[in-house]
């Protein structure tokens, strides 16, 4: 919860961090004067079948090499046993291209 003026708060939202953003500003929060979104899906539904598709989609169109980069980079971040990693595994999973954490289906638009 928050609680301040009005005035007096204005958030910065970025990637994910701009979802959380966005999930207050729909919410009942009234505490909020403004907010900046930057690099936000806000849109797109975090389900199995049109996030993890259009993410599988660009991949494949990468080169082999960069595309073995973001799997070993996957694998590194799901085990480097960080608070940002934990917290994201919750939230997404321990990949992008598959949505099979707590936002899986959250989606902003219809909202």
């Amino acid at each position: 919860h928050i609680s301040a003026r009005r005035s007096e708060i204005c958030l910065l939202g970025h990637s994910w961090g701009g979802q959380l953003v966005l999930e207050l500003l729909l919410g009942e929060e009234t505490g909020i004067s403004s907010a900046v979104l930057c690099a936000v899906i806000s849109n797109a539904p975090l389900d199995e079948g049109t996030y993890e598709q259009r993410q599988r989609d660009l991949r494949n169109k990468l080169d082999a090499e960069t595309r073995h980069f973001y799997e070993e980079e996957e694998a590194n971040r799901a085990s480097d046993g960080s608070i940002a990693s934990l917290i994201y595994g919750k939230l997404i999973g321990v990949r992008e291209t598959e949505i099979f954490g707590e936002m899986n289906g959250w989606a902003a638009l219809d909202r």
